[in-house]
């Protein structure tokens, strides 16, 4: 017979599952929604005119340029349109944009966009696709640098010398945003959860210590006091590491770059990177009596991608 912990265990890790698996459905289901008003615009007859794919104009590398994309406003139903620049980058000459950091998604799950003033259509996965809608903002335009759209995906030469330069593109970006992708019935839970605990502790990092906020917070701070949430609140921040985003190789490299502006947003939900670091360094540490076992290596994932490569933290 199975031990009542091993039940309690087993039960704990089938909600989890169950919940995370709701939650991809959902996603789909908005992404199956703007895939097809997509397609339907495509195919509108006002828009045959405009069909023409997009023609990338070459970099001059001579002069270090990049390309940024202006996200044109607009309300969230309609088309993604936007316009594509290039500019030099150097430590002389920095334009103000931001860095999306993101997991691509599949090539076979794919919508348009419309680019320039002649809307040429451009291919993007749904997941991007979902956080150009997500970040576009009602009135003003906003510049931004995305791998996908800013280098030309079918000139092999450019995306070799382009990812030299990946670096320096994030580094000196005003803000690197992480994109999550699109929010579920328990994303709103775990982001609450996860800025209530950066309201009560501080985390030095270098001493790998946690402070009260406030005397009242004390017990936040202590390793060996558990936490206080219920095991919604435990499933919900489950659910959310589980994002593919964390399984990226590449995030590592631009989330370090990034500077202290950088945000972590999950649809319309969002918490600075240095709380959502601060908050996974509690968690990390703290007894954690509702998640299930799968939750430690995602913790120790994002617990690294903030603690110092040549000072690397321990659990001991």
């Amino acid at each position: 017979m199975m031990p009542k912990s091993a039940n309690k265990l087993a039960g704990s890790r089938s909600r989890s599952l169950k919940t995370a698996s709701a939650a991809r459905a959902a996603r789909a289901n908005r992404r199956s929604k703007l895939k097809e008003k997509s397609q339907n615009s495509l195919a509108s007859p006002s828009n045959t005119a405009s069909n023409e794919r997009y023609k990338y104009r070459p970099l001059r590398e001579e002069v270090y340029e990049i390309r940024l994309l202006t996200l044109l406003p607009g309300p969230p139903s309609s088309d993604i349109r936007v316009l594509l620049t290039t500019t030099p980058l150097t430590k002389d000459n920095i334009p103000k944009y931001e860095a999306l950091s993101y997991a691509w998604g599949t090539a076979e799950d794919q919508v348009a966009i419309r680019v320039g003033k002649k809307s040429a259509s451009l291919m993007v996965t749904q997941n991007l696709a979902d956080a150009l809608v997500a970040l576009r903002l009602p009135t003003e335009n906003r510049c931004l640098w995305i791998d996908a759209i800013c280098v030309d995906q079918e000139n092999l030469e450019e995306r070799s010398r382009q990812l030299g330069r990946f670096g320096d593109i994030y580094q000196l970006a005003n803000r690197v945003i992480v994109w999550l992708g699109l929010a579920d019935e328990t994303s709103g839970l775990a982001f609450s959860a996860l800025n209530d605990i950066a309201s009560r502790v501080t985390v030095d990092w270098i001493r790998a210590e946690m402070l009260p906020t406030s005397e009242n917070n004390a017990d936040w701070a202590d390793r060996n006091s558990p936490l206080r949430f219920d095991e919604v609140t435990s499933r919900a921040i489950e659910v959310l590491l589980q994002r593919s985003w964390f399984e990226r190789l590449w995030v590592q490299q631009e989330i370090r770059l990034a500077n202290q502006s950088a945000i972590v947003t999950c649809g319309s939900y969002f918490i600075s990177w240095t709380h959502f670091s601060d908050a996974i360094f509690c968690l990390f540490f703290k007894d954690k009596k509702f998640f299930t076992s799968d939750i430690m290596p995602r913790l120790e994932l994002a617990f690294q991608m903030k603690s110092d490569k040549n000072n690397r933290l321990s659990t001991k």
